[in-house]
């Protein structure tokens, strides 16, 4: 079940046939003015599929730049189901898979890898949450580090090695065996890090200033947002220990984030407390709701 992307950034589709260019395999039949659908035939390898083939254009680049290939089409959006359509395959984000073929508007340099699924999941994923781009910012770090440097390659094993806590008088105090020195690496290497945690850096803080969505088609419990919140916060920590050379990239990004804990079901408790005692009403749209759904998911420092 398939249909072309209208644009190289957009998740609209329209329908294949109206693509004249394209020569489509026999057998795609139109389901409504968007979509069609195709029984996917056997390939080569025990794989099943769909064989098509499309016209492109050379473009010419600029005075540094190379020569790109544009396809007629921007790509093709898709789900699957089984025969008898009585169950349908997503991928994990919840939306529809995408082929993107065209290169246009697209950041080309080092992490460009990562710049895409960014783009991706922030314009193109049906459902989107808080909580879930802070679990992808996770899984891009962890990719980062085995890249970068590997986890071998870890200055501390955990915060007793950093600070010690009195917990008698809540202080604490700094460890002699904290590294306030920098690792010397090579530029080159400088400015691969600075490229990713740049890329990291204004994601975030695009999500802290409201400028992406925070709940799409999702509803996302306190307890979770809280833990996920504490969970990204202590690994960008442990970031900050291992490598010196992004220290200032990692403060920043954490500076876009709250503060985590468990308390996130308790704040959200104890507001209904406060409603229900003064005979508020959980009506949807009226200012005590808002102020109420904001207080318990707004983890973010404002």
């Amino acid at each position: 079940h398939f249909g072309v992307l209208s644009g190289p950034r957009s998740g609209e589709w329209k329908s294949p046939l109206e693509e004249k260019s394209v020569q489509w395999p026999e057998g795609v039949t139109a389901i409504d003015g968007k979509a069609c659908q195709f029984r996917l035939k056997q390939l080569e390898n025990h794989l099943q599929g769909m064989d098509f083939s499309m016209p492109a254009t050379t473009k010419k680049g600029d005075a540094n730049g190379e020569d790109t290939i544009e396809p007629s089409i921007a790509g093709i959006s898709f789900v699957l189901k089984n025969a008898d359509g009585s169950e349908w395959f997503k991928p994990k984000s919840g939306g529809n898979a995408s082929a993107r073929f065209t290169s246009t508007g697209r950041f080309k340099g080092e992490w460009a890898q990562i710049a895409d699924k960014i783009v991706e999941q922030e314009v193109t994923w049906d459902c989107m949450s808080l909580k879930r781009r802070y679990e992808n910012c996770l899984e891009f770090v962890d990719e980062w580090e085995k890249q970068s440097e590997g986890m071998t390659m870890r200055k501390m094993r955990s915060w007793n090695t950093l600070v010690h806590v009195d917990s008698s008088k809540a202080v604490w105090s700094r460890m002699p065996s904290m590294p306030v020195f920098e690792v010397p690496d090579d530029d080159d290497i400088k400015a691969s890090k600075e490229g990713f945690w740049s890329w990291i850096f204004v994601w975030q803080r695009f999500s802290f200033q409201r400028l992406l969505t925070w709940e799409r088609n999702t509803c996302t419990q306190p307890r979770m947002l809280a833990g996920t919140t504490n969970q990204i916060t202590l690994r960008m920590a442990e970031l900050w220990k291992a490598h010196p050379r992004c220290r200032m990239w990692i403060r920043w990004t954490l500076a876009t984030m709250g503060r985590g804990g468990s308390a996130g079901q308790q704040i959200r408790d104890e507001i209904l407390v406060i409603m229900h005692a003064h005979d508020i009403k959980e009506i949807h749209g009226t200012y005590y709701e808002q102020w109420h759904q904001k207080l318990h998911n707004n983890t973010t420092p404002e």
